[in-house]
């Protein structure tokens, strides 16, 4: 297994046997992991997910799928493209599009030139053991995502080892 580490935050784990198996926080059993795969067949899915780590979500991919990763750390994309350590992006049968820069900052931005929902799931998951960007937590971030996907999914990757993030997304969220 292999296993993406900036600091002591991890950002990802790939098996090698199981290359495309989907594992850590987003394994099969997971809350993202069931919503990908409860979705019929032949349903083509707009996924925009806001932090990068390895593409892991990816592995969900089917023909047609477009995903939209957002990632605000360079190194991130290179060695989550790095087909020699990570097989997540390379090897997904959806599309898949990287966005340097801020997530929620993009997002406002593609909004601002496009009319109605981008995604029909938007997962956020910019939250690491040390380091959590509150300005994805707000409630004017809410407001966005709600912009972005209209009568869609939003699944907001929460743990912490430091903070209790539950409360406060389920507060904003409502």
């Amino acid at each position: 297994q292999r296993q993406l580490y900036s600091g002591t935050t991890l950002h990802g784990t790939q098996f090698q046997k199981w290359k495309q198996r989907p594992s850590s926080y987003y394994g099969t059993q997971a809350g993202i992991g069931i919503a990908l795969l409860a979705r019929p067949e032949g349903l083509d899915t707009e996924i925009g997910v806001v932090g990068l780590g390895i593409g892991t979500l990816a592995a969900y991919g089917r023909p047609g799928d477009r995903f939209r990763f957002y990632e605000i750390d360079r190194s991130v994309i290179q060695i989550s493209r790095d087909e020699e350590l990570f097989t997540y992006l390379s090897n997904t049968l959806g599309e898949v599009e990287i966005i340097e820069g801020d997530g929620r900052v993009r997002l406002a931005a593609e909004l601002d030139q496009r009319d109605g929902p981008l995604f029909d799931i938007l997962v956020v998951d910019a939250f690491s053991s040390d380091a959590i960007p509150v300005h994805l937590l707000t409630r004017e971030a809410f407001e966005i995502y709600a912009r972005v996907i209209g009568k869609g999914l939003l699944a907001v990757h929460a743990s912490s080892q430091h903070l209790d993030l539950v409360p406060v997304i389920a507060r904003v969220g409502q």
